[in-house]
């Protein structure tokens, strides 16, 4: 197997990743719906016919932008903390890619690994991406396994640097 990699590149987990891509939406809305409030709605509220929405009040927006805010920093928390749970434990398996799915800018892996003589099976969701897209049917990869739930695992190489701007 290859040499234990522990550093979690920060763009792979936020462009690889589909949940932490998908979460990462909901905050930058947040960032946005509060801009709009606090530049066009709270300081000089807007004529009716000149906001956003019609008929609703822009601090509607303001406290919307804000639970998306929040809801989305806490889930990229929480998927962050999820997948580093992986590296810590440093259960390494070889794998390979069975069979992958696509639909427009997402997709999802299958791939099967073994831990303690048993065959497990697994998917993880991906944004795609020329990355991702490289995991191809038949690929070896490097699974993280859960040791305590052997059922939970991720494909390492989906979370490190690439090989080609790995640090030296």
């Amino acid at each position: 197997m290859n040499e234990p990699r522990t550093r979690i590149s920060l763009k792979s987990f936020f462009w690889n990743d589909y949940f932490a891509l998908l979460f990462s939406v909901a905050f930058l809305l947040g960032i946005g719906l509060i801009f709009y409030t606090g530049i066009y709605g709270v300081l000089n509220p807007p004529s009716p016919e000149n906001r956003l929405i019609p008929e609703t009040d822009n601090h509607i927006l303001g406290q919307i932008g804000l639970g998306a805010l929040l809801t989305g920093a806490q889930l990229i928390g929480w998927r962050y903390l999820y997948i580093r749970s992986f590296f810590e434990k440093e259960t390494r398996v070889p794998g390979k890619v069975t069979d992958w799915w696509t639909e427009r800018d997402r997709g999802r892996i299958y791939f099967q690994y073994t831990h303690e003589d048993t065959v497990y099976e697994n998917n993880t969701a991906v944004h795609l991406n020329a990355k991702t897209r490289s995991f191809k049917k038949g690929r070896t990869v490097t699974v993280l396994v859960d040791p305590k739930n052997p059922l939970k695992a991720i494909i390492e190489d989906l979370y490190v640097p690439s090989e080609k701007n790995a640090p030296i």
